[in-house]
């Protein structure tokens, strides 16, 4: 709420201050004084001012008959305006997101096993493994926190799990973000996997750098890129009582995995519970405990690696 309200301040004090200098050199002009240099108008409005330029064009009849300021400045403006409302849009979106419940907070605090470390990209989970690292990309509109009790299972059981922040809560936004934790952190092999919107994100890095990655987990989700022909392994785990995921649109997607795919499908398993961070809109009511999800998850992928 805080970057959004003084986006909008900035927003809002560029406008002004573009609209009184445009303003300011209308009345130069008409009394012959001294100018505001043409460059630094449209600077101004390239900078985010374009609204305040094309206002005080009008209101002044000021450098209407100039093409660079007739073409430039609305164009601008358009470009402005919808940037400012998708990013409102995202901004609004992002405050209702599902945040970490006590149970994940809980397991963001180092065990006797695994130590969790913050970093500027989000968290590491280094376990007792060495070899292994999934970078785990969250669900849309999840907070990555919330991931945590299920990252502590996987890297227990030697896998080391790096799980990511993304802009907005939305991993399209940040599809390529495994590119700087595989940079940052040294292993000899990488996972890629997400759960959710997380998953179909994860998959989108997958089919760029099949090279680079030696499997993929899709946690209640699936791929829209064909991956069909790379030789990842692959682990695609959802529950019987999932009611989110599209269960027609996984199977249509399900060609475009390896045929070697690890389908896991995890009785009495819903949608959220993958995470921790209470109950979702329109899933299903799980029979097993979140506890019992996530150890039959790590389990599963700690067989594949």
């Amino acid at each position: 709420m805080q970057l959004l309200l003084a986006v909008t301040i900035c927003f809002a004090a560029i406008n002004v201050v573009t609209y009184v200098l445009y303003a300011h050199d209308k009345r130069r002009a008409e009394e012959g004084g001294w100018r505001v240099p043409e460059r630094r108008l449209i600077l101004l409005a390239a900078l985010g001012g374009a609204t305040g330029a094309f206002a005080a064009m009008r209101v002044c009849h000021h450098k209407t008959r100039k093409l660079k300021f007739a073409v430039v400045v609305p164009a601008l403006m358009v470009a402005q305006v919808l940037a400012l409302a998708l990013f409102l849009a995202l901004s609004l979106f992002a405050q209702g997101r599902y945040e970490a419940d006590a149970r994940a907070v809980a397991a963001l605090e180092s065990s006797a096993t695994v130590t969790v470390d913050r970093k500027s990209w989000g968290y590491l989970f280094d376990g007792p493994g060495t070899d292994e690292l999934l970078v785990f990309y969250p669900g849309g509109n999840v907070a990555s926190e919330a991931y945590a009790p299920l990252m502590q299972a996987i890297s227990q059981e030697g896998v080391d799990c790096a799980v990511v922040n993304m802009p907005f809560c939305l991993a399209f936004l940040g599809a390529n973000r495994a590119e700087q934790v595989m940079a940052e952190l040294p292993y000899e092999s990488y996972i890629v996997g997400g759960h959710s919107l997380g998953g179909v994100a994860a998959g989108m890095f997958a089919s760029q750098h099949p090279d680079e990655l030696a499997g993929l987990v899709l946690l209640a989700s699936f791929v829209t890129d064909d991956l069909s022909a790379t030789g990842l392994e692959v682990l695609s785990a959802y529950g019987t009582c999932d009611g989110v995921l599209d269960l027609e649109r996984y199977e249509e997607c399900r060609a475009n995995l390896p045929e070697t795919t690890e389908e896991l499908v995890i009785e009495g398993a819903n949608h959220g519970q993958f995470g921790s961070y209470g109950g979702q809109a329109g899933d299903g009511t799980a029979t097993i405990t979140a506890e019992e999800q996530w150890a039959e998850t790590a389990d599963a992928i700690a067989a594949l690696w």
